[in-house]
């Protein structure tokens, strides 16, 4: 059983009484997001863009934490890297870097304004070597994929023996996702 929370832009939120995760209900199909991240109506890139100095330092101090426990640069892959500001602090700092991203304006964007590498498509559909890569990383985007579990169990296939998952999420319980709802 879940718990309407509240409805925004057309989206139910809702609560599970059992194990508290919230949630969009019904779930959208991985079309449907790709369709809307592509129509910038999801993660636009005019946000992502104005935001690159604020994510750079950021994504610098998500890459120290990593660094605590991967010593030298590897292979790294950003999953659902929008314009691939994760990607070049990874390169910058000597990492093989790579992102993966359906939406088609911000890899574009990330490409040519900022000269790394991503392949344009869902994570889900690329078909990446078994453990061939040292570190993944998925900033705010677990909660956006269809199928969570699949997704873990693509992550640690491509993940090599003591790979490591860099992952962040947002909090339903933080002061401003309650005032933003």
């Amino acid at each position: 059983n879940v718990t309407l929370l509240y409805k925004k832009d057309s989206f139910r939120i809702v609560k599970c009484e059992r194990c508290g995760l919230v949630f969009v209900n019904p779930r959208l199909s991985a079309k449907a997001l790709e369709a809307m991240y592509n129509a910038n109506e999801i993660s636009p890139e005019e946000y992502y863009e104005a935001n690159i100095p604020q994510d750079l330092t950021n994504f610098k101090k998500r890459l120290g934490i990593i660094s605590r426990y991967k010593k030298k640069p590897g292979t790294l892959l950003d999953i659902g890297c929008n314009i691939g500001t994760m990607v070049k602090v990874a390169k910058d700092a000597g990492w093989k870097a790579k992102g993966v991203e359906f939406n088609r304006g911000a890899v574009r964007f990330g490409r040519k304004r900022l000269g790394v590498d991503i392949e344009m498509r869902d994570f889900m559909k690329t078909r990446y070597k078994a453990a061939s890569f040292d570190v993944v990383t998925m900033m705010d985007v677990i909660e956006h994929v269809t199928d969570p579990i699949l997704t873990l169990q693509e992550v640690h296939r491509i993940l090599k023996p003591g790979g490591l998952l860099f992952m962040s999420t947002p909090n339903i319980d933080t002061f401003m996702a309650k005032l933003s709802k």
